[in-house]
């Protein structure tokens, strides 16, 4: 899933539903909000969150403001 994220952090603005096409992702959608990109991504069944992608600096950022290299750390931080 980072492939996307870095390839999306390359493109213009745009919004992708991987969630869509592949149901069972943890992403379900990637919003282009200029030099940063939302990502909504799905906690369990019942719960999602969102996180963002610094295009910049290349940090994945959960909800709560800390900041990551790799996707599954600020996945994980923004579920607890």
């Amino acid at each position: 899933m980072s492939k996307i994220l870095v390839a999306a952090a390359v493109s213009g603005n745009f919004t992708l539903y991987p969630g869509f096409l592949e149901p069972f992702r943890n992403v379900e959608a990637i919003v282009d909000r200029g030099l940063i990109l939302e990502v909504v991504i799905r906690c369990d069944a019942t719960a999602t969150g969102i996180l963002s992608f610094s295009k910049p600096e290349r940090l994945y950022c959960s909800s709560k403001n800390r900041c990551y290299r790799e996707l599954a750390p600020a996945m994980a931080d923004t579920c607890r």
